[in-house]
């Protein structure tokens, strides 16, 4: 589903403005279908979206597609405690940035707003939901990949990512490792191992499982079902996320 936001009608609430101690990620709005009508796709629920004001459809950008536990619906347990953990690791580290929970399906996807949308909205009529499973805290070595949960590369994950990857013309051999990160920062590899044994202590083994047990999805074990996928505008040169913004969320009814 895309909308199209109209100043008169919007009904807008900030997105993460109901977990208590996490920053607000600025500019992020949920947009509630029924005031609305769809630009063009299937009607869900909920539709998100955002264009940063003076933005034009036809303008080259960078996105990416991100799949977020529950939408980025803030009370999902696993969207509470990562955001928290998201929040304690940027507050500690100079220059780090928050970000919203995610696994990244596919980036750097370059184009225009509505071409972009058009494929997202076919891809989403490809793909079916699917499960994403926890594995481990890392360290990786570049910023967007400095401290992360890896995921378990399973059939259903890695075929969906192929075909994200074929949507948009992208090179099919191209490697992916799913996972979702903790931290995004330039620091030594040996401060992005610490801080990744901490954060292995502190949210494995037990914590995600039990907060599951108590509020998951049924059947699904340590990750979470992918039923939707969010199109997000991601300059990757903004390390800061300043003008990083959530554009539309997509239903999988493959």
């Amino acid at each position: 589903l895309k909308l199209r936001v109209s100043d008169s009608s919007a009904h807008l609430t900030p997105l993460f403005n109901t977990i208590e101690g996490v920053k607000l990620l600025p500019g992020l709005v949920t947009l509630r279908a029924s005031t609305h009508t769809p630009m063009r796709g299937r009607l869900g629920a909920t539709s998100q979206f955002r264009r940063r004001p003076g933005m034009t459809p036809n303008a080259v950008e960078s996105f990416s597609l991100w799949l977020m536990p529950h939408d980025g619906a803030p009370e999902h347990p696993y969207n509470e405690r990562l955001q928290r953990e998201i929040n304690a690791q940027a507050n500690r580290i100079a220059g780090a940035p928050s970000f919203a929970p995610h696994v990244t399906l596919l980036g750097g996807i370059e184009g225009t707003e509505d071409d972009v949308l058009e494929r997202a909205d076919r891809l989403g009529a490809q793909l079916k939901p699917y499960v994403i499973k926890f594995d481990k805290v890392k360290a990786g070595t570049s910023f967007f990949q400095c401290v992360f949960i890896k995921c378990q590369e399973t059939p259903a994950v890695m075929q969906a990512a192929q075909e994200a990857r074929s949507s948009y013309g992208k090179d099919p051999d191209e490697v992916y490792m799913p996972h979702l990160s903790l931290l995004y920062a330039d620091i030594t590899q040996e401060q992005r191992e610490a801080v990744a044994q901490e954060a292995q202590a502190r949210i494995f083994p037990g914590l995600l499982d039990s907060i599951f047990l108590q509020k998951g999805d049924p059947g699904v074990g340590t990750g979470f079902l992918v039923d939707s996928m969010s199109l997000w505008r991601t300059p990757t040169e903004d390390k800061s996320l300043k003008n990083w913004e959530l554009v539309a969320t997509i239903p999988l009814t493959g």
